[in-house]
């Protein structure tokens, strides 16, 4: 994949609390750091102004950036433009950890996400149903997520932890291997800076829409330097294929190395509709010259039906095109650090795509 030239100046600010054993009681701290009760405040504002010589219109919902990081095909003019999420996305989240005794632990997590150049909450579906039907010059940033306009979208968690025998929770998580994708990346998944961060294609196993897995579970431990990690996400009414996720991995001095492996049944990728797609949504006319034509015909006759001054064509603004394929995956990760300031990383993922299984 290739980048436009670029030019960006960014801030990145990074609010946290104490450790949570400090404030296990309650009592205030000296450093007047933001956690109680063992509940932390946290979060990250990641904000600054952008150059593209080739780029799309900036996207108040998508939230990486704003605009297209990677040469695509919305890639059609120079952008100059005020935007954010570049290094790390900008959110908002509590976490907690409750001591239960015997080392045992009640820990959770919320995070709320936002796009600081909008303040609205990242919503790539509706990013890009605000683009059917239009020609590739004429659209602003989109692309699919896992992200789409849910209150927490980053991670909503709870479970239960232990200091030996490790953390088991349920709930909204990054996948297992977009952790592996984090850690690895040399640019930590970067979304402005790293191919491999803005894709989301590597993170999600195939499909970015299964880098965060919904009501799933999640087990991870590390014992004698070794790592262990499961995941695995059940078929539910929002998801119609399960999803399992593993990794194996040693942890040494100076580096580690983590083999991953995942299976998705029935992914999920959408992209907005063509001018031509937009004409099979089924709306016709029921009064005026074009009684029983269909009203989606282009943008501006779906926004409006000039004959009753109301939308023409309400399921454009639900509709997207989809890709829905089964995909397993297989990577293999390392880095090692030299003279404990050179850092080597390295990596390979293999995805292989097939027909869906229930479709």
């Amino acid at each position: 994949m290739k980048k436009s030239n670029v030019l960006k100046l960014s801030m990145l600010a990074v609010l946290s609390g104490a450790s949570t054993a400090a404030l296990a009681d309650g009592a205030p701290t000296p450093d007047g750091t933001l956690t109680m009760y063992g509940v932390t405040l946290y979060g990250t504002l990641d904000a600054g102004i952008q150059y593209q010589s080739a780029g799309a219109a900036q996207s108040a919902y998508w939230g990486t950036g704003g605009s297209q990081e990677i040469i695509g095909k919305t890639s059609h003019s120079s952008e100059v433009n005020v935007g954010g999420s570049y290094l790390s996305q900008s959110l908002i989240g509590l976490k907690g950890q409750e001591d239960f005794g015997n080392d045992w632990s009640g820990v959770f997590k919320a995070e709320m996400q936002f796009n600081p150049w909008s303040g609205q909450l990242p919503d790539a579906l509706k990013g890009m149903t605000l683009n059917n039907g239009k020609g590739v010059a004429q659209q602003s940033a989109n692309a699919d997520s896992s992200i789409a306009g849910q209150l927490f979208a980053g991670q909503a968690n709870f479970g239960v932890s232990h200091k030996t025998l490790g953390t088991l929770t349920f709930g909204r998580h990054l996948g297992v291997l977009a952790d592996g994708i984090s850690k690895y990346d040399p640019m930590g998944g970067s979304q402005a800076f790293s191919p491999i961060g803005f894709s989301g294609t590597a993170a999600g196993g195939g499909d970015t829409e299964d880098k965060r897995l919904d009501s799933s579970v999640k087990y991870e431990v590390v014992a004698g330097g070794v790592h262990v990690a499961a995941q695995f996400q059940p078929t539910t009414a929002t998801n119609p294929g399960t999803t399992s996720e593993f990794a194996l991995g040693w942890q040494f001095p100076g580096g580690s190395v983590d083999a991953y492996y995942m299976q998705k049944s029935d992914a999920i990728s959408v992209s907005a509709l063509s001018a031509a797609q937009v004409t099979t949504l089924g709306a016709v006319a029921t009064s005026g010259a074009s009684i029983g034509q269909p009203l989606c015909t282009s943008p501006t006759a779906a926004v409006l039906n000039t004959a009753t001054a109301q939308p023409a064509c309400a399921a454009l603004n639900k509709a997207l095109a989809a890709t829905i394929t089964d995909n397993t995956t297989i990577g293999l990760m390392g880095q090692y650090t030299f003279n404990k300031q050179w850092k080597l990383s390295a990596g390979y993922e293999q995805i292989k795509y097939q027909n869906p299984s229930n479709f």
